[in-house]
């Protein structure tokens, strides 16, 4: 039983790329003290019953590219713990001057083999915004080449409007 165990064992790798911080961004130009103070009154306003501090340094980052549907579509995403959900930002994401949406790689699901709708909405409220729009189900490639990892079925959500402060970050 080992034996067939370790015969279906399987290796996957993806690149990362270290990001600069926010930290780092920020203190560059001189805004790091207004971000904290700023962080730290919305999670005040915020705090209402049971609460549950989680530390977050703003110092480390990591991106990789991914892949969604067939064929993939390829997205550069922060890998994130801070959150449990993947979105990326879709072909229907508002637009307008000063869109975020903007500069960002889209997915189209007409233009995806493997798609499927899912029908529920999200919100997701983060401290400076938020972003919002619906779920979809399709082939998802962690990494772009033969080692990558690949989810068949994947939930993931397609962001219809996200706030203005991802203008210049990666998703």
């Amino acid at each position: 039983l080992l034996a067939i165990g370790c015969a279906l064992a399987a290796h996957h790798q993806m690149r990362l790329q270290r990001k600069d911080s926010l930290r780092k961004l920020l203190g560059r130009e001189g805004r790091w003290e207004e971000y904290l103070a700023s962080k730290t009154m919305l999670r005040a306003d915020r705090a209402s019953g049971h609460t549950q501090t989680v530390n977050d340094y703003d110092d480390a980052e990591y991106i990789g590219n991914i892949t969604i549907g067939t064929p993939g579509q390829t997205f550069v995403v922060l890998l994130d713990t801070g959150s449990a959900n993947l979105w990326i930002p879709d072909a229907t994401c508002a637009g307008g001057l000063g869109n975020p949406c903007a500069n960002k790689n889209k997915f189209a699901a007409s233009a995806s083999s493997t798609y499927a709708e899912n029908g529920k909405s999200w919100t997701i409220a983060y401290e400076l915004g938020k972003a919002q729009g619906f779920l979809g189900q399709d082939t998802v490639r962690f990494g772009t080449d033969a080692s990558a990892l690949t989810v068949p079925k994947c939930t993931f959500g397609q962001a219809k409007s996200i706030a203005t402060f991802f203008k210049n970050e990666v998703i």
